[in-house]
């Protein structure tokens, strides 16, 4: 999969996605929308954090999940 730049297309809402923040931290969340506006979920390692769009600059659809039988 290559990260998908957010300036050429965005995730559609609620679905969860990769996410590079412009400081280089990677994590996993969603797009979502208050009213008018647009937000993204964010999920750290202890909490959840929202974030506004400016501060993503790319995303990826996540893997799908391994196959666990055996």
């Amino acid at each position: 999969m290559m990260w998908i730049n957010i300036k050429h297309k965005r995730p559609e809402l609620g679905i969860g996605v990769l996410i590079y923040l412009n400081g280089g931290f990677i994590t996993v969340g969603y797009r979502h929308k208050i009213k008018e506006e647009y937000f993204w979920q964010l999920f750290g390692d202890t909490e959840m954090i929202v974030n506004s769009n400016d501060e993503v600059t790319h995303w990826m659809p996540l893997p799908e999940p391994p196959n666990t039988k055996l």
